[in-house]
């Protein structure tokens, strides 16, 4: 039987109903990208989306485009500040937000679009709309899509030049399309430098099966030298700031390699089967068998092994070997993990699970196959569909930063003290309330930056306390947005035993000094934000309104 991977060609014509079912899929995923999007404004759902949304602020408003953070290359920021002072939100923090929401969610829905194009050389039909499917109701990605954040833009420019690159003949469109959106991936965030490595490898490996060295030296040279060229255009600020910006590179690898805690790997395969939750976003797993299900992680091993066998579709094969290559990077005991981490391999896997499909398929008889087709598609779309459905439902109402925010201002009394943890509840600053927080928030083991490693420099602690009542903090406000990266999990027991500890002491005195005046728990009322809890300690005066 002629393997149907082979069969499978992109000069296919497109049938009605498969163009129904793609704008279906299409609509699907713009729904949950765009619904409720404004949920918690002016909040700042992610704790690193300030560094954005801010940076950008700043630069629409000065008209420089020098850049505030180097962390990062600069094309998110500088797309954001261009949209900024071209339609003059600069008034308005939360329409800057918002706007940032939407150019992410655009690019989340380009992506399923992009990840069916991507598959429909290589796969049936149904099994390329499956891979679109995923794409659509994927919560990684639907959350990724609703945030200001660099991830959906990185994995949309790495998916697009992937797919450039993956050509068997290609032409000179393939090539230059390959060298811009490396560079653009790069300008957004330096894990774009992984498709850099990959397009390498394939050269090399190209060069040796077709005995053609020297042509494909050329075709990796003209990419390397447009994706230059396009990191350069859309990333200028690197000129004037290399040294800067590698240092910062430097840093942010080294601090990957070490790890945070809350949010480390324990062994080599935390991100198949891990079930530590992601605690600034309690609704979003940190392994793709919590995020996707069961029946989706089969598939794409299963799909993954079988494209790696001899005589398959080089087009599969590059795909597992890609996904497998970047795992491979990403991937150490000790080392960080954040399950966004993974948003540039899930179209490959999208694909080598719709390649699973066609292969159960060929057990059956012709008359049964679509119908095993569909069996299958809705298999492994049940979980993540369910997941991200009720991720976006719970945006719906108030994000429990504003229920809290919300307490605080109607109970607790004008001038009163107030600790806070860090990554919540930003609307307290500012007049009203004397509000308190860590000056430096220590949360990594890097031994070459002992200000930043909380084994050294312990947040939480018994001595906390005292610290607190003699600089007359009355009202304690946690949120497990940061502190329940304390807790006592196999991983922070292994990697930072001492920060554990030190927090578990700190719980102890507080539950023995401090009143529990409110709490609430986002999962058990299907709401968006951390689990917060206000202590009010003892000995504080009782003159709440």
């Amino acid at each position: 039987m002629t393997d149907p991977e082979k069969e499978h060609c992109s000069a296919r014509r497109v049938t009605k109903p498969q163009a129904a079912a793609l704008l279906a899929v299409l609509l699907a995923g713009t729904a949950l990208r765009a619904a409720w999007l404004g949920s918690g404004l002016p909040e700042i759902e992610h704790v690193d989306a300030f560094k954005f949304v801010g940076c950008a602020d700043t630069m629409a408003r000065t008209g420089s485009f020098e850049p505030l953070d180097l962390q990062n290359p600069a094309l998110f920021v500088n797309l954001l500040a261009v949209s900024y002072k071209t339609f003059n939100l600069t008034a308005s923090p939360a329409a800057e937000a918002m706007a940032a929401r939407a150019i992410c969610a655009l690019f989340g829905v380009a992506l399923i679009a992009l990840v069916w194009l991507s598959g429909r050389p290589l796969l049936s039909g149904p099994a390329a709309l499956t891979a679109a499917a995923l794409a659509a109701v994927s919560v990684i990605l639907v959350t990724l899509s609703r945030f200001p954040m660099t991830d959906i833009v990185l994995t949309f420019f790495m998916t697009a030049g992937l797919a450039c690159l993956l050509r068997e003949e290609p032409r000179t469109g393939h090539i230059a399309g390959a060298g811009v959106f490396l560079g653009l991936a790069v300008a957004v965030k330096w894990t774009g430098l992984y498709l850099a490595l990959f397009a390498a490898a394939l050269a090399a490996a190209r060069a040796i099966k077709r005995r053609s060295p020297l042509m494909e030296a050329k075709r990796l040279s003209a990419v390397m030298l447009i994706a230059a060229a396009a990191f350069l255009l859309t990333c200028p600020q690197f000129l004037r700031h290399w040294h800067e910006y590698l240092s910062g590179l430097l840093t942010e690898r080294q601090t990957q390699m070490y790890g945070q805690i809350g949010r480390v790997q324990l062994g080599w395969f935390d991100y198949f089967f891990s079930s530590t939750p992601t605690w600034e976003m309690p609704w979003l797993p940190s392994s793709l068998l919590g995020a996707m299900g069961p029946v989706f992680l089969g598939a794409a091993l299963f799909g993954s092994a079988r494209a790696l066998l001899p005589n398959r579709s080089p087009g599969l094969k590059a795909h597992a070997l890609y996904a497998a290559a970047y795992l491979a990077l990403i991937t150490g005991p000790g080392h960080i993990k954040a399950v966004r981490f993974l948003a540039p391999v899930l179209p490959s896997l999208f694909i080598l699970c719709g390649a699973a499909m066609d292969r159960a398929a060929e057990h059956f008889p012709a008359a049964k196959r679509r119908a095993v087709l569909i069996l299958a598609s809705l298999a492994l779309m049940a979980a993540p569909a369910m997941k991200s459905t009720r991720y976006v439902a719970a945006a719906r109402g108030p994000m429990t930063q504003l229920m809290a925010e919300d307490w605080i201002k109607a109970n607790v009394p004008p001038g009163a003290g107030l600790f806070v943890s860090p990554f919540s509840l930003g609307n307290l600053w500012g007049p009203g309330y004397e509000v308190r927080t860590f000056s430096r928030v220590a949360q990594y083991r890097t031994p070459g930056f002992p200000e930043d490693n909380v084994e050294l420099n312990q947040q939480y602690s018994p001595r906390l306390m005292d610290a607190l009542r003699t600089l007359g903090i009355r009202y304690v406000v946690s949120a497990s947005a940061h502190d329940g990266a304390f807790s006592p999990i196999r991983e922070n027991l292994l990697w930072f035993p001492n920060a554990v500890e030190a927090y578990a002491g700190w719980r102890r005195r507080l539950e023995t000094e401090g009143e529990l005046l409110w709490s609430v728990r986002a999962a058990d009322i299907g709401r968006l934000g951390p689990d917060i809890e206000i202590w009010r300690l003892r000995g504080a005066p009782r003159n709440d309104r």
